[in-house]
């Protein structure tokens, strides 16, 4: 299963990689494993009922439609669950 960013998105994923590296030199780094991990785990898992799971310090909701399972990942102290950007995985 692959997955493929939401422009807004990317946009805002590659903000925090920036946002985090500047702050401490590897603190990039570790956001990226995190992330990874994360989505490895959810593609693994292939998630696609409606359902909220708190996976260390990200929170994901997935739900499925046309052939594809919707993916929202928020930081838990931050953006509310509607107003997650969506990222898209392929069955």
């Amino acid at each position: 299963m692959n997955y493929v960013f939401h422009p807004s998105a990317e946009a805002e994923y590659l903000e925090s990689l920036a946002y985090y590296e500047l702050k401490r030199p590897g603190l990039g780094a570790s956001y990226l494993a995190e992330f990874e991990r994360v989505l490895v785990h959810v593609c693994q898992s292939q998630v696609l009922e409606n359902r909220s799971l708190k996976i260390s310090s990200l929170q994901e909701k997935a739900r499925e439609g046309n052939g594809e399972a919707l993916l929202g990942l928020s930081g838990m102290g931050g953006l509310r669950d509607s107003e997650a950007h969506p990222w898209f995985l392929k069955k």
